[in-house]
């Protein structure tokens, strides 16, 4: 399952960036989790949409739309917990690497941003061994049952609104 902007799969093909678009993706088991991210991510003006089954409409090739929407997303925050390391396979295992392989190709500005979602968590990356590589050079962020802590949401803002102010210039 994935959080993202659908706008972003129909935009203009040569605008690969969709300024303020964030595609989260969860374990299933996170749900709740993530529902609270969500909506603390939209309470600051981040452009996430539900991307789930409920979003496909009949016919829909979802593959193809998550795929998209990971190529043109602003931000992707992948969501760590104690279920994704229970988790050896999933379709966020997908997302993860799709996201890891683009970061590569992006300098100059921050695009990954884990969230450990877990209410006590031990945010050392150590403690996640299922994740991809590149993960690692991240600083974690914790927000405990999807709930966002100052400096998360305060960097996702910053974040935001420089990339509208490139975007505008």
């Amino acid at each position: 399952p994935a959080l993202s902007n659908p706008a972003a799969v129909a935009q203009a093909p040569g605008d690969t960036t969709l300024s303020g678009s964030i595609f989260v993706s969860y374990a299933s088991e996170d749900l709740d989790a993530v529902r609270e991210l969500v909506a603390g991510l939209r309470s600051i003006g981040g452009d996430v949409a539900w991307f789930d089954k409920g979003a496909l409409q009949p016919g829909d090739e979802w593959r193809q739309q998550i795929n998209a929407a990971i190529r043109r997303c602003a931000l992707f925050l992948p969501v760590l917990s104690a279920n994704t390391e229970q988790r050896t396979e999933g379709f966020f295992r997908k997302e993860w690497r799709s996201a890891a392989e683009r970061a590569e190709g992006i300098h100059g500005r921050k695009f990954i941003f884990p969230v450990v979602v877990d209410a006590e968590p031990d945010a050392r990356m150590a403690s996640f061994h299922l994740i991809p590589e590149i993960f690692r050079e991240f600083q974690f962020a914790h927000a405990p049952a999807g709930v966002m802590g100052d400096a998360l949401r305060a960097e996702i803002t910053a974040q935001l609104r420089a990339m509208r102010r490139d975007r505008s210039a």
